[in-house]
């Protein structure tokens, strides 16, 4: 009766999961614990030579500086010079001596880009500043070959509106630096410290204007000069530019699907009547820029008052005159009549016999 009424003995009774994890764990003697994995790494934000001094280094190390240079560097550098090897006669000959000589035998003239006439450029939408750094690597490699005396160059302004760019052009260069295009033309415009900075005099002006807008990834968003989008704004900011300070040489630099032909008659004032017809516009059915372009006679000028997108032209512009086929003589353009206040440009041709198969409208601008 005694194992009936009491519990049986523990012998050999299985133990609970505790009291059998704690046995085991007195039974088995205790690992060595290893390395963990992030002990293995050293740390590496040492310098590798921080036990030499900078002298030690330069005499016994030869390696690439990290700061301010690529590795691709002296490739582009090597490449420049190797092209200027090949045109070196030719330069000779473009950059010639100057002219003629000042009453006190001082020099006068001479090509563009020579020593007594630099090449002084600025640029717009300016990014890191390409053009001057061709320019200087140009200029570095003439005089590693003995022909610095050749080509002189200097770079008087940047504009630039995005702040992190605008810190590169800081650090980078000398030059002035303004932080919107749309307020070069400003008299005077503000620097993008915030003080008054007259313009520079330049004679090349190179504008890589936005391409946003114009560019063929924005398929069915694409929209037009006249649309006030970034690219058509920084684009007649640059153009009016241009018409004010007109410097000897521009250069604009855009994507491939830019109204090219367009932008061409803006800045020219040259519009070829037989392309009218195409699709120079890249936006269809801008609102407003639809029909005919129209005309006033004010103060004894036409004056274009209504654009369709069709045509490169600004509100406001004169009429010069036109052109007869390949012909680049600008025949004077009479009104239809007095009592005309406006007309169309089918009007305007048929009363002085313009051919829109091969003639060209001419608009009054001083750059050609």
């Amino acid at each position: 009766w005694e194992g009936f009424f009491s519990p049986p003995a523990t012998k050999g009774r299985k133990k609970s999961g505790a009291a059998a994890k704690k046995s085991s764990e007195a039974a088995e003697p205790k690992k060595k614990e290893g390395k963990k994995m992030y002990e293995s790494f050293k740390p590496m934000s040492n310098p590798i030579y921080m036990d030499m001094s900078l002298d030690e280094i330069q005499k016994t190390k030869s390696f690439l500086d990290p700061c301010g240079m690529e590795a691709t560097d002296d490739i582009i550098d090597r490449l420049v010079g190797q092209q200027l090897e090949k045109i070196g006669n030719l330069l000779h000959r473009a950059l010639r001596p100057p002219e003629s000589s000042g009453s006190k035998g001082t020099s006068v003239g001479g090509s563009l880009g020579s020593q007594t006439n630099p090449l002084v450029l600025g640029t717009a939408c300016s990014g890191t500043d390409a053009p001057a750094l061709a320019l200087t690597i140009v200029q570095e490699q003439l005089e590693r070959r003995g022909m610095g005396h050749l080509f002189k160059h200097d770079h008087v302004f940047s504009c630039e509106v995005e702040p992190y760019k605008q810190a590169y052009l800081a650090r980078n260069f000398d030059s002035k630096l303004y932080p919107d295009i749309s307020k070069l033309c400003d008299d005077p415009p503000r620097d993008v410290y915030g003080q008054e900075q007259p313009l520079p005099e330049f004679n090349l002006f190179v504008a890589g204007t936005s391409c946003k807008n114009f560019s063929m990834l924005m398929s069915n968003k694409r929209i037009d000069i006249e649309d006030k989008g970034c690219s058509g704004e920084t684009f007649l900011a640059a153009c009016e530019l241009l018409f004010k300070e007109k410097p000897k040489y521009a250069i604009f630099e855009n994507v491939i699907g830019a109204p090219w032909e367009k932008m061409s008659e803006y800045i020219t004032g040259r519009v070829k009547l037989s392309s009218c017809d195409s699709n120079k516009s890249i936006s269809k059915g801008t609102k407003g820029k639809e029909g005919e372009l129209e005309f006033l006679f004010e103060n004894n000028k036409i004056v274009v008052h209504k654009v369709p997108s069709v045509f490169g032209v600004r509100c406001g512009a004169v009429v010069d005159g036109y052109c007869k086929g390949s012909s680049t003589k600008v025949i004077a353009v009479k009104w239809p009549g007095k009592s005309k206040k406006n007309c169309t440009l089918t009007e305007l041709m048929k009363h002085n016999g313009i051919s829109k198969k091969d003639d060209t409208l001419v608009f009054e601008s001083e750059v050609m």
